[in-house]
């Protein structure tokens, strides 16, 4: 078994750790203006405090994790190609690594002495009923120098999508309930913890972290408080969850903005688990 191969196999394991979440509905009413910002509660921050960037220096953008460290919003949109990477020691480890299909398309997420991140976006993200979001390829190269292992080599080889990164919370997947109704002045949600929960539901634990509405869409960033103690990783059933909305829906678009990019909120998979 080739060693990409192995750290594939190994990142679905660790995505298989995280199923759906749940528990009876909560409410979380914004302020009452057309663009606004409702935390989780007035202790609870709902951005991560700046941290290092791939170059090194210091970031007060959003922070956004794939099995990996976290990278600010800008390296995610993709602007620097990763073919600029020819010349680097570890170069040729990971034009090996991505495939006969070469670098095209792939974008530098990091780039160090000793190491080599870069991503792309997929061009059909994960089937509609699949419980676990993916939108992009992620591969990683290092320099390892260990006792019996030395040299460039594949230390990451996984899809998922994008999470934002979030001080004190864990990231959550949400859907729809159902198709809203477009008079409703609230939307009902099924929010999936992400985390190993014993496969118990995350009731008093779903956070409001953010919510913006304009004229075009209402922007929802919605995270879960990590449960106390050591927890197994059976798939957790899916917790309704109630946002109220300042004024009716209308056409607008309901976004999740814990993923970059921000996506449009799909009703929920049918036979998605509730629990008991």
């Amino acid at each position: 078994m080739s060693s990409r191969l192995l750290v594939l196999l190994l990142a679905l394991v660790l995505v298989g750790c995280a199923g759906p979440a749940a528990g009876p509905g909560e409410t979380a009413l914004p302020d009452g203006g057309t663009a606004s910002a409702v935390p989780a509660s007035a202790s609870e921050t709902s951005a991560p405090e700046p941290s290092e960037d791939s170059a090194g220096g210091v970031s007060d953008e959003p922070l956004f994790s794939c099995f990996s460290a976290p990278y600010p919003a800008s390296a995610w949109d993709g602007a620097r190609p990763a073919t600029e990477l020819e010349g680097h020691p570890g170069y040729a480890v990971l034009l090996e690594s991505v495939g006969s299909e070469g670098l095209d398309g792939w974008f530098v997420l990091e780039e160090a002495h000793d190491r080599l991140v870069v991503a792309r976006e997929l061009t059909r993200p994960q089937d509609p009923n699949d419980e676990i979001l993916r939108t992009h390829d992620i591969v990683a190269v290092e320099d390892v120098d260990a006792t019996n292992v030395q040299g460039w080599m594949l230390s990451q080889a996984s899809q998922c999508a994008p999470q934002r990164v979030l001080e004190g919370l864990g990231a959550a997947q949400v859907w729809l309930a159902a198709e809203p109704d477009p008079t409703a002045t609230t939307v009902e949600l099924l929010v999936m913890e992400m985390a190993c929960n014993s496969g118990e539901d995350a009731d008093g634990r779903v956070r409001l972290v953010e919510q913006v509405e304009s004229t075009e869409a209402v922007e929802l960033l919605i995270a879960v408080e990590p449960r106390d103690g050591e927890a197994a990783c059976p798939s957790n059933p899916a917790t309704p969850f109630t946002v109220g909305l300042a004024k009716p829906l209308g056409d607008r678009t309901l976004l999740d903005t814990s993923t970059h990019p921000p996506r449009p909120l799909d009703v929920a998979p049918e036979g998605i688990y509730l629990g008991d």
